[in-house]
């Protein structure tokens, strides 16, 4: 009997020690991955194996709280089937934590129809979106000898008045793995971004924990335009061309000696200083037309484009789940818009 006692004291004293030693190794695996310059995880996000993320709200849909696992599938998602999807192999909508529903959003069509109507408590207006090289595309020629691999354009009212030094926009992911590799990568491509633009900043999504590089919404449009209701619209008739025009901001800043609108460059840099941003503030009364493209994010194969790295496949980093493009307040997790772009490679067996 005194040998059976000792032998379960012995028992539980190392029971104990394998927990404390557990609990070491999992801290050294953080302090690990916080010396590559990453962002460790959350802890309902360090074990891969659910779809939820128990820690938000109840109304928050599956679009916003997936954590990638091979169990999900576009009807988990509330997407149609990926062979119904009027762009294949691409499908876009809007976020429904802030839009209230997740309306599918036309790709790469052509004048007025091709814009789909949108309201948040920040932003009313209209949102068109054309991604480069998709087949039967009415909007190809803009993409035609330029880099860019993607284009968007809202034009609308804002709904209350915000100062320009508030309002952000870049692209925005939930939730990334957390193998070395990645967290290197990811915190390479932040250095990158950050290094291409003096406007742009690094903020942590509270949810999360990732780290998202954003920049100004007024330093990173290509085309701006700022309309009267009076006045005719920034774009043109077939809706692929925006004109550059921010004199309404008074002052002269954004005039040139003839009497023209400053240039789109000249603007963006004028703007990715924070002491200008801070002079201006989007009204509520005029119709503001703004046009985004880039050329890093390739949509058509969710690829990414690394100066100096080549490229790499978006999929293999954020799993089932979209890339979600926006425009947000940095002082509070308020959105103007939201929209997600998904891939059908997200749902391939291999990606989990």
């Amino acid at each position: 009997a005194i040998f059976g006692k000792r032998r379960e004291k012995k028992g539980k004293k190392e029971k104990k020690k394998k927990k404390k030693n557990s609990g070491k190794d999992e801290q050294l695996q953080l302090e690990e991955v916080e010396e590559e310059g990453g962002v460790p995880p959350p802890a309902n996000h360090r074990h891969q194996g659910t779809s939820i993320d128990t820690n938000l709200s109840e109304d928050s849909p599956p679009t916003t709280t997936i954590v990638p696992t091979a169990e999900l599938t576009p009807v988990h998602l509330g997407l149609p089937p990926i062979s119904s999807w009027p762009a294949h192999p691409v499908y876009a909508r809007f976020n429904q934590s802030h839009h209230g529903k997740g309306a599918t959003i036309p790709i790469n069509v052509r004048g007025d129809s091709g814009f789909v109507e949108f309201e948040t408590d920040l932003f009313k207006g209209k949102l068109s979106l054309s991604i480069a090289d998709l087949e039967n595309s009415e909007m190809q020629s803009i993409f035609d000898g330029r880099k860019r691999r993607y284009r968007y354009v809202v034009t609308g009212k804002f709904k209350k008045r915000l100062s320009y030094s508030n309002v952000y926009t870049g692209q925005e992911i939930k939730s990334i793995k957390t193998d070395r590799g990645t967290v290197w990568l990811m915190s390479s491509m932040r250095w990158m971004m950050k290094s291409l633009s003096p406007a742009m900043r690094e903020l942590e999504d509270k949810q999360t924990g990732n780290k998202m590089v954003l920049a100004p919404v007024a330093a990173t449009a290509q085309r701006m335009a700022v309309r009267t209701k009076d006045e005719p619209s920034a774009l043109n008739e077939d809706c692929d061309e925006v004109e550059e025009d921010l004199t309404k901001l008074g002052g002269g800043s954004y005039v040139t000696r003839k009497g023209t609108p400053l240039g789109p460059e000249p603007r963006k840099k004028k703007m990715s200083k924070p002491e200008e941003l801070n002079k201006y503030t989007f009204d509520t009364i005029n119709t503001y037309t703004m046009e985004f493209y880039q050329h890093l994010f390739d949509p058509l194969t969710f690829h990414t484009n690394v100066v100096g790295v080549s490229t790499f496949d978006v999929c293999s980093v954020i799993g089932r789940q979209p890339v979600r493009i926006m425009a947000r307040l940095w002082d509070s997790e308020e959105y103007l818009w939201s929209f997600e772009l998904w891939h059908q490679r997200c749902f391939d067996d291999e990606v989990v």
